[in-house]
């Protein structure tokens, strides 16, 4: 993927994606990268096809953040995105499975948008960029009733910092 370009020269080719992610999002995407990459590196090839290993023995995730130049907290969040995003996977997975035809033809555009929100409102995928009107209309009403609250919980002095009074 790195012989492709830079994260950013790869957002711009993809339709839709180009003006949503700002350059200092896609850094800290590329920097993310790169440490993964090194502690992927650092793995032994037993260790790479089942990641488990690592989570389940300190030994190995010392060794591979001493392997690797990195933190062991660096080796957890790899193995934290790992399993979010293989679970994640798996959800889609299932969900245009039940979504495909009884012939065993592809899912329509519809049958994966209804996967991708039920998933979504099952807490399994995170939200898209654009919300719709059903979540902006909801947003509205909730503040709205926010605005309505009584004033004296407004009024209520409130403390500064993080001492006490």
């Amino acid at each position: 993927m790195s012989s492709m370009g830079s994260m950013a020269n790869l957002a711009r080719m993809i339709p839709g994606v180009a003006g949503k992610l700002s350059d200092a999002h896609l850094s800290e995407a590329e920097t993310r990268l790169k440490v993964f990459k090194s502690l992927i590196q650092s793995m032994t090839p037993q260790e790479r096809a089942k990641p488990e290993l690592v989570a389940a023995s300190s030994s190995r995730t010392s060794r591979i953040s001493k392997g690797s130049g990195r933190k062991p907290s660096d080796v957890a969040s790899l193995l934290s995105t790992y399993g979010g995003m293989r679970d994640q996977m798996a959800g889609l997975a299932r969900m245009l499975q039940l979504k495909s035809g009884a012939d065993g033809s592809p899912p329509s555009m519809e049958a994966i948008n209804e996967a991708a929100r039920a998933a979504q409102a099952a807490g399994g995928m995170p939200p898209g960029g654009r919300k719709s009107k059903e979540a902006a209309w909801r947003e509205a009403q909730q503040a709205a009733k926010k605005a309505e609250q009584p004033a004296a919980k407004a009024a209520a002095p409130k403390a500064k910092g993080f001492g006490k009074r």
